[in-house]
């Protein structure tokens, strides 16, 4: 019964008596349902199907939750006579549609009705003005209008009655969206950007109160993921010239995405250069937006957090027009907490085969790493970020034979980067490092590939000792039977390297002093009997 009240208001919302076209599809949905041509087919949680008796046959899904997620195979728009007709079968459930539409009719001139709307609410704006898909600043304005009228004059601490009204406002805007797909795809990405853009600086408002995070978060989470989809959409078709305008307009208001301090730098950053990257690709606006930038670094009111998005906008900028005798001073600006920004170039880069164009980044990551990942702290998380780094790192420092850099990177990631590391050093043949990594890191010989243990008995086997003696001290100190026969089998092992080397003299050394030592433990003892090391 809500959900049909809600969406009785909200159909009165997106609907105008004073406009023919609205007026027209009120009366038609409503003739429909009074010749009882509509049919509920079946029902699935929020949905209703029903198939609407029209010259042909219509399906409707009808959804009991906002306006613009039910569908009708006419295909009209977000609104329709035939979902009206719908909607009119199930509100006679509750009311009378005749007085639905009576009050309606009366909205336009009783402020005070149950829409309670003002006399020219901003989903009427496109409508008094001119042709709202020729022009981005009617775009700008009615849904800069609409956001103020639905969302933040109805700002409220109850987060599903402010769900609610965020559904209302998507709903307004789908409402204008223009029919021809081109065009429909254009609106849709410009109403997102705007509406992000405006709910940032709510959030930013209201940062202090955590109903705001469960209201808006989500919502700003849903428009990054459609606009990312859509830039790729946008960039990848043919445009019509009379895009070029949007375009420009919308390239400048972009520089909004490194402004504010609501804890989203991350994702708006990241959006920023998919957005220069793929959509704003010629080259006078990219060197406008650099200006424009240059001059914002160049004051001195920018927050910690903007100076580094920023910062990272004008990196961006020059890197896609190669000019890095630019890009890279500004490395200069950013701190350890920037280290995840690098990663899209560095990937690029990699991409690109131009691995030479990746040093100093990987510098830049080599200098901060340890400092961000002490700060993280979380252990899972340090191992993420490590072993997404490490691709394109290794990529270019293999391409450019650069081991020493790849070393030191795994080096200052350690212990997230054990198991990269002992591989290079492996294969770097490098067998004393290798042997100190595995010690250091507390690994056993058994979880280390005996093919690895022959390689380097083979090449040198003083080497490999000191992961035996290592790994005869951890088991003993376990104290367990099974931990026990286990250390007799390294020793075994130690005795036949020992041997290979012809100092059999030293491991008896070795083995006196690990009987006498533990002459104590008596199950111990009786494995080095019962294996034949040491006398009854």
């Amino acid at each position: 019964m809500e959900d049909l009240l809600f969406l009785a208001e909200e159909l009165a919302r997106l609907l105008r008596p004073s406009v023919d076209e609205d007026q027209l599809m009120i009366r038609e949905g409503l003739s429909l349902y009074r010749q009882g041509l509509v049919k509920v087919t079946s029902r699935e949680e929020s949905s209703i199907y029903a198939v609407v008796q029209d010259v042909t046959p219509k399906e409707v899904e009808f959804d009991m939750l906002f306006w613009v997620a039910s569908e009708c195979t006419c295909d009209h728009q977000s609104i329709c006579k035939h979902k009206i007709a719908v909607f009119f079968h199930l509100y006679a459930n509750i009311s009378s549609p005749a007085d639905w539409v009576l009050n309606w009719n009366q909205s336009d001139k009783n402020t005070k009705d149950h829409t309670k709307l003002p006399v020219k609410p901003a989903s009427t704006l496109l409508t008094e003005s001119e042709p709202f898909e020729q022009s981005y600043d009617s775009w700008k304005n009615f849904t800069s209008e609409s956001f103020t009228e639905l969302i933040e004059d109805q700002f409220t601490e109850n987060s599903f009655v402010m769900e609610r009204h965020i559904q209302h406002y998507l709903s307004t805007l789908m409402s204008k969206a223009p029919r021809d797909s081109n065009w429909k795809l254009l609106y849709q990405f410009t109403t997102s950007l705007l509406t992000l853009l405006n709910t940032f600086k709510l959030i930013d408002k209201h940062r202090k109160q955590p109903y705001t995070i469960r209201a808006f978060y989500q919502l700003v989470d849903d428009l990054f993921d459609s606009l990312h989809s859509m830039i790729y959409r946008l960039a990848n078709r043919s445009r019509p010239f009379a895009f070029d305008s949007f375009i420009s307009n919308l390239s400048e208001d972009t520089i909004d995405l490194l402004q504010g301090n609501e804890g989203l730098a991350y994702e708006k950053v990241d959006l920023y250069r998919e957005l220069w990257t793929h959509l704003f690709s010629k080259k006078a606006p990219r060197k406008e937006e650099s200006e424009r930038i240059e001059q914002k670094l160049s004051a001195s009111i920018l927050s910690e957090i903007e100076r580094s998005t920023h910062s990272i906008a004008a990196i961006h900028l020059y890197v896609l027009d190669n000019q890095d005798d630019k890009a890279i001073p500004l490395l200069q600006n950013l701190t350890s907490n920037d280290c995840p920004y690098l990663y899209y170039w560095m990937k690029q880069f990699t991409d690109q085969d131009t691995h030479q164009r990746n040093l100093p980044y990987i510098e830049f990551i080599i200098r901060n790493l340890n400092d961000y990942l002490t700060d993280i702290k979380d252990y899972y998380a340090c191992n993420d970020h490590v072993r997404i780094l490490a691709k394109p790192i290794y990529a270019s420092c293999t391409q450019l034979k650069r081991f020493d850099l790849l070393e030191k990177f795994y080096r200052e990631a350690l212990p997230y980067s054990y198991w990269e590391y002992s591989m290079f050093l492996f294969e770097q043949q490098n067998y004393k490092k290798w042997t100190d990594l595995i010690i250091y890191s507390g690994v056993t010989l058994d979880a280390i590939g005996q093919d690895m243990i022959k390689t380097v008995v083979a090449n040198d086997p003083k080497i490999i000792l000191p992961l035996y003696h290592h790994a005869v001290q951890q088991t003993v100190s376990l104290k367990n039977r099974s931990a026990y026969k286990q250390a007799v089998r390294y020793l075994k092992k130690m005795r036949t390297i020992y041997k290979k080397m012809k100092q059999e003299n030293v491991f008896q050394d070795y083995l006196d002093y690990i009987s006498l030592s533990t002459k104590r433990l008596r199950a111990f003892q009786e494995e080095l009997q019962r294996s034949k090391l040491i006398d009854g």
